[in-house]
């Protein structure tokens, strides 16, 4: 489906703004190689292997994960394709990766990224990890906050160790990767049959799935009143 370019423009200025109030805009701008969603995870032999002859008895989603990467998938095609959230996807890489199926990101920032969505680091070492903090300073916050973590950003910001559109962008997008993206549930890919979800997931799907189609609706009555008016 091709846009009109007015159409076109109009996405482009409120996907524009909300990129600014969510405080991303510029690093998108100047840092598109260090973009987490962009990235195609690389296998190793050992992940072909596995892939190829499933020795491990993993779930299957993690094989779903290697196939994805075997065709150059990048993340967002994957979450996109297997109708996974990117907190999901950072999961299966971060797991991929240290079962040495999948090569570590060259990237700092991508690598960072993909460990504090799956949770597997928290917000300060994810700075760390960026070289934006060093670990005098992580250390100096940690012994402030004590037994309250979850402050461990506004310390950060009161010391000065950090800018305030880093912690507030990045806070965005750790609770925005949990939302899954569907555009259209009748292209819903062979594979995603085999991916098990919870009940509170699958009413979410639900919810998604009728979200959808209002939207679609509306899409097609849009392009219906642009065709007339070309006719």
């Amino acid at each position: 489906m091709s846009f009109p370019l007015w159409v076109r423009q109009i996405i482009y200025v409120r996907l524009a703004m909300d990129m600014r109030k969510n405080l991303c805009e510029e690093f998108i701008r100047s840092n598109v190689s260090k973009i987490l969603a962009l990235y195609s995870p690389i296998l190793t032999f050992e992940g072909s292997t596995e892939l190829a002859e499933h020795k491990c008895g993993w779930d299957s989603n993690i094989y779903n994960f290697l196939q994805y990467c075997s065709e150059n998938f990048s993340i967002i095609d994957i979450s996109i394709s297997s109708y996974f959230s990117m907190e999901e996807v950072s999961k299966y890489l971060i797991f991929c990766i240290e079962q040495g199926y999948v090569e570590v990101p060259k990237s700092k920032e991508v690598n960072a990224m993909a460990n504090f969505i799956a949770g597997k680091t928290r917000l300060g070492e994810y700075f760390l990890e960026r070289g934006l903090i060093n670990e005098m300073q992580l250390n100096d916050v940690l012994l402030e906050v004590g037994k309250y973590p979850s402050k461990i950003g506004e310390v950060l910001l009161q010391k000065g160790y950090i800018a305030e559109n880093d912690l507030k962008s990045v806070v965005i997008l750790k609770e925005e990767s949990k939302k899954r993206f569907i555009l259209d549930f009748s292209m819903i890919p062979q594979g995603v049959t085999s991916v098990s979800y919870t009940k509170e997931e699958t009413d979410e799907l639900a919810a998604l799935r009728d979200e959808n189609k209002k939207l679609k609706l509306k899409l097609e009555r849009l392009l219906s009143l642009v065709k007339k008016d070309e006719e």
